[in-house]
């Protein structure tokens, strides 16, 4: 089996350079600050944009010594050619994924450090005098595969062998009022053998600037807006999508950029299979988008989008869990926008009436003498300042007009456990047998399409226009099984 640092099959050296090794101190570690220079480092760039480059350094004995309690470091590196023309490498956070020594003989022992880079940066500055009169950047950010978005192109081949690319209109969006994109299909080479080459498609989100983009912050702070699009295209296609770097050039430089992100290793699902159907696809991206943004605080949105996403790594347990973190995350957002936080404005008028339920705990009769019991009772008063989960929650879906009366209860135990009181019981240690996972994997649905209907209310886009409306998901044969499954995990575990 093939490492992933095996750079025969995804990635290949690029550049041999000196690189100069900043070491930053560390009281935890017992590192001192250090610097270590001219270590050779060869740079592996990967085939493909999703993987992941990687530096090699050859460090001699004596950098060795200095490098050998390194976990992370800063690494720089620049070549000047006779012509002017220079590169400059750098990456400002290089973990360590492998360092070995090989002894070879007296005195000939070989050092190889393997760095994974956070950050690479690899530009490519032209000589003076050979500048573009006319600044400009034009660029694109490298994108992994989603459905939705790699669907930019018919493609039809020929008896002969001969492949043909009918492009289509490409999902334009406005990052900013100076910056947009446009989605399209990139397509990349690798040489297996003589006499044998292999294509593949690549992702882009391309963009052009009537400035040039060296020493402007353009560029990264547009990453951050592409950011929000990219959660919702992975939100519609339930199949994660990120942007793994860019690639500009200007008037004066060519620059790359590389920022490792995890990527699925399964294949897309049909572009047929989201949230909503593709004809509505680029509006919701557009329109969403824009609702987005003009949040007064987008963080608690961003964080549900985040964790609705499927991974295939989670556990059944797990992703119920993250599921139910998505609805507190936007539920504790609504009730610091509406002033649901406390029931008293006042911190007085709660002490006072805090004080008040105390001193009657102490008369009640079920408690008068039980001075352990009562003590339990007086560590829940605090939590009486807080209105309820079920008050808020309902408050957020009246507001947001998301109708959940469909599906499996968020709240309330008259007729079983809620979805709430199945995450209770999971955080609290409780273990479901395997005979009660079909069960658990029923709710775990219904928590999922509730959360959805929460996110599409949030960003303004119409419940009918999904695949989630109650017509399509009573259809599910998960769906038509829920109250037997309600009263199979609401038995004694």
């Amino acid at each position: 089996m093939k490492s992933e640092h095996d750079t025969n099959e995804i990635r290949k050296e690029r550049h041999r350079v000196f690189a100069t090794i900043k070491i930053e101190s560390s009281t935890v570690d017992n590192i001192t600050a250090r610097t270590v220079e001219r270590v050779l480092c060869k740079v592996l760039l990967p085939f493909r944009k999703t993987d992941k480059p990687l530096l090699y350094f050859l460090p001699t004995d004596e950098q060795e010594l200095q490098l050998q309690q390194a976990v992370v470091f800063r690494m720089e590196a620049e070549v000047v050619q006779p012509n002017g023309e220079h590169t400059v490498i750098t990456a400002n956070q290089v973990h360590i994924v492998s360092h070995t020594s090989d002894p070879w003989g007296p005195g000939q022992t070989e050092h190889i450090l393997i760095g994974e880079p956070w950050d690479l940066k690899i530009e490519h500055i032209r000589p003076p005098g050979t500048y573009h009169p006319d600044p400009r950047s034009t660029g694109c950010f490298w994108l992994s595969r989603n459905q939705l978005i790699s669907n930019v192109s018919v493609r039809s081949r020929s008896y002969t062998g001969e492949v043909k690319l009918k492009k289509l209109p490409p999902l334009t969006v406005s990052l900013t009022e100076k910056f947009d994109i446009a989605f399209d299909l990139h397509m990349g080479y690798r040489d297996e053998r003589p006499g044998q080459t292999v294509m593949f498609d690549e992702m882009a989100a391309e963009f052009a600037l009537p400035f040039d983009y060296l020493g402007n912050p353009a560029i990264n702070d547009a990453m951050n807006q592409l950011e929000d699009v990219l959660r919702l295209i992975s939100f519609v296609g339930e199949y994660r999508c990120v942007c793994v770097g860019w690639r500009a050039g200007d008037s004066q430089s060519v620059t790359e950029f590389y920022r490792p992100r995890h990527v699925p290793g399964t294949e897309p699902p049909s572009v047929h299979e989201g949230l909503i159907e593709y004809q509505y696809f680029n509006e919701f991206i557009v329109e969403s988008y824009k609702r987005l943004v003009k949040l007064t605080s987008p963080v608690a949105l961003r964080r549900a989008l985040d964790y609705v996403i499927p991974d295939d790594n989670d556990t059944l347990e797990s992703s119920y869990i993250m599921l139910y973190a998505a609805v507190e995350t936007l539920v504790s957002f609504f009730r610091k926008q509406r002033g649901l936080e406390n029931i008293f404005d006042d911190e007085n008028s709660w002490l006072q009436l805090s004080d008040d339920l105390r001193e009657w705990l102490k008369s009640h009769p079920l408690l008068v003498g039980d001075k352990k019991k009562r003590g339990l009772v007086k560590e829940k008063v605090s939590e009486l300042k807080r209105p309820a989960f079920s008050h808020a929650f309902g408050e957020f879906c009246r507001h947001y007009g998301v109708d959940l009366g469909d599906l499996w209860p968020m709240t309330g135990q008259r007729e079983g456990d809620s979805l709430s009181m199945i995450r209770n019981k999971l955080v609290h240690g409780e273990v479901y047998r395997s005979e009660r996972y079909q069960a658990l994997m029923g709710a775990r649905e219904h928590l999922r399409w509730s959360v959805y209907r929460m996110i599409f209310g949030m960003l303004g886009w119409p419940i009918t226009q999904t695949k989630i409306v109650p017509a399509r998901v009573a259809r599910n044969p998960v769906y038509k099984s829920w109250t037997q499954d309600r009263t199979i995990l609401s038995k004694q575990l």
